[in-house]
């Protein structure tokens, strides 16, 4: 059930929108944290999938504009087969 459920949530998800599990927090460590509206570069990641631990980064941020389109369409294909 669980799989059947990620598939179904990667396949009408609607990216660039973050996937997040928890606020995102700047403890004042000095490092680098995901944050769009600060740094330009975060921006123009096409499937941010943020980490909750801190620093908070993107674990998808190597996903361009084709391996997201050809990710979609697997996971539409394994959700609806």
């Amino acid at each position: 059930m669980l799989v059947y459920h990620f598939f179904r949530v990667y396949t009408y998800r609607h990216w660039p929108n973050p996937m997040l599990l928890c606020v995102i927090e700047n403890n004042g460590l000095g490092l680098s944290v995901w944050v769009p509206h600060r740094n330009p570069c975060d921006q123009t990641h096409h499937m941010p999938i943020i980490t909750p631990a801190y620093p908070c980064m993107n674990s998808g941020y190597n996903v361009s504009t084709s391996t997201l389109h050809v990710m979609r369409e697997q996971f539409q294909f394994v959700y609806l087969n």
